[in-house]
C-alpha cells in the first residue's frame, strides 16, 4: 500500500509539471462603492439660490439612502435630501449617483444646477435599475401644509448610458429656490 500511494503521488507531481499552467478565471471585483464620506461632502457644498444669491443654506440628509444593482454591472443610489438650516423640512432634493459618482438630482437639470428644490417628496419604491420617487402637488392657493392634489410618482431608470424619469417632475407651489453645486 506504501508503494502504491508513493506511485500516485509522485505521478502527480509529474503530471503537475507536464501540463502547462491553465488560467484560473477570476472574478471582477465588485464597483466601488459609494460612501458616506462622499455623500456628505456634496451635501455641505451645495448652496441654495434665490434670485441669484445664495441663502446660505445647503443640503443635509433627509432619508434613508436607497441603493440597487443598475442593471448594467453597476449601481444607482438614491440620496433624500432636505435645505439646511430649515425650521418646516420643505424644500427637499433627490440626489442620484451612478456608482461613485453623482449624476444629477430628481430634476435631472445636471450638476451646477440641481434645479428647483420640491416642497416634500419622498423615496417609496426601488428595485434592479429603478427608483421610485413620490412627489406631493399643491394647488397655487394649498398651504405648504395641506397639498390638495393627489401626489405624482416618478420612476427613475439607468439606461446603461443615463439616467431617464417615467414622467417630467410636477412643479408645486414651493419657494421657487433652488440648489446648485460650486
Amino acid at each position: 500500500m506504501k508503494h502504491r500511494t508513493a506511485a500516485v503521488t509522485g505521478a502527480l507531481s509529474l503530471l503537475t509539471l507536464l501540463l502547462p499552467a491553465l488560467p484560473v478565471a477570476q472574478a471582477a471585483p465588485p464597483p466601488a462603492q459609494l460612501t458616506r464620506t462622499q455623500v456628505l461632502r456634496v451635501l455641505g457644498s451645495a448652496r441654495e439660490y434665490s434670485h441669484g444669491a445664495t441663502t446660505g443654506e445647503h443640503l443635509h440628509l433627509a432619508g434613508k439612502v436607497i441603493t440597487v444593482p443598475d442593471g448594467f454591472g453597476g449601481t444607482l443610489t438614491a440620496v433624500p435630501t432636505v435645505r439646511f438650516p430649515t425650521a418646516d423640512g420643505y424644500g427637499q432634493l433627490v440626489l442620484f449617483w451612478h456608482g461613485r459618482t453623482l449624476i444629477g438630482s430628481d430634476r435631472l437639470s445636471g450638476l451646477s444646477n440641481l434645479g428647483e428644490e420640491s416642497s416634500q417628496l419622498k423615496v417609496v419604491a426601488f428595485g434592479k435599475g429603478f427608483i421610485t420617487v413620490r412627489f406631493w402637488r399643491y394647488k397655487p392657493t394649498d398651504p405648504m401644509y395641506a397639498p390638495s392634489l393627489k401626489p405624482m410618482d416618478v420612476t427613475y431608470r439607468w439606461t446603461g448610458k443615463g439616467l431617464q424619469a417615467s414622467t417630467a417632475v410636477p412643479m408645486d407651489s414651493g419657494n421657487k429656490l433652488d440648489m446648485r453645486l460650486p
